[in-house]
């Protein structure tokens, strides 16, 4: 079953889907060694970069946008004022990219 999207507005002002799938998560680790599992920690610890983002906002366009570059997207469709708002959308995408049972287990249990 296909992730849901998160609508996301880029510089150029387009509404695109956000949407992360697991093809895609690969070739953004393959490609440009970038892992959305490293995503909160490295949130956390302050060591989100410019690249990371760009990567993942990347990947998460590619299932309606499949010849998009990671070049265009970092030229053309990104902005250094909406660092947030990527963030937050990057956020609120990776939970339903997880399967269900990640989503629902709770901290310290088993699944």
């Amino acid at each position: 079953m296909p992730t849901k999207s998160v609508p996301i507005v880029l510089k150029d002002g387009k509404t695109r889907q956000f949407r992360l799938e697991w093809q895609n998560i690969c070739r953004l680790d393959r490609e440009h060694k970038i892992s959305i599992f490293d995503f909160g920690r490295d949130a956390i610890f302050g060591q989100i970069s410019p690249v990371k983002i760009t990567g993942i906002i990347w990947a998460g366009l590619l299932p309606d946008e499949p010849t998009l570059t990671f070049e265009k997207v970092e030229k053309e469709l990104m902005a250094f004022e909406d660092f947030q708002k990527y963030m937050d959308i990057i956020t609120e995408a990776i939970p339903q990219f997880l399967p269900e049972a990640e989503k629902q287990k709770e901290p310290g249990k088993k699944a």
